[in-house]
């Protein structure tokens, strides 16, 4: 588990990631703090039965880098980056993750020539 601060106050919720998150996050390129940073910073979506969705783009990665998160990782981010998250009594469980649909970059961060290249299958939109 890992810890969060609370964008609205000074509380903290510990984060349970999921088997499928981990999977997600290996082939997608994003790692674990990246996660933090977008629970911590992000734009908050509620769902229905206790679910959100933590969307993090240009604006959240202004205001991270004014609290001082390190501008490499704001600035990766800023392209858009999705969290799935559903609200237990003490926890977060993380579900999953996502790059948003505008990002031209493909699974481990590579452009969908790169993903080529390497024998991938080739998706519908091209560079």
């Amino acid at each position: 588990m890992i810890q969060f601060q609370d964008p609205s106050g000074s509380n903290n919720h510990n984060i349970r990631v999921t088997d499928h998150l981990l999977d997600r996050m290996t082939q997608r390129g994003i790692r674990l703090s990246d996660i933090s940073v977008v629970l911590t910073y992000g734009k908050i979506d509620r769902c229905k039965n206790r679910g959100s969705r933590y969307f993090f783009g240009k604006k959240e990665s202004d205001l991270a880098r004014a609290q001082g998160i390190d501008s490499s990782t704001a600035s990766r981010l800023s392209k858009g980056i999705t969290v799935i998250a559903v609200h237990e009594l003490n926890e977060v469980v993380v579900s999953t993750t996502y790059w948003s649909k505008n990002r031209k970059t493909g699974k481990y961060g590579r452009t969908e020539r790169q993903v080529r290249s390497k024998g991938r299958r080739k998706s519908r939109w091209t560079i």
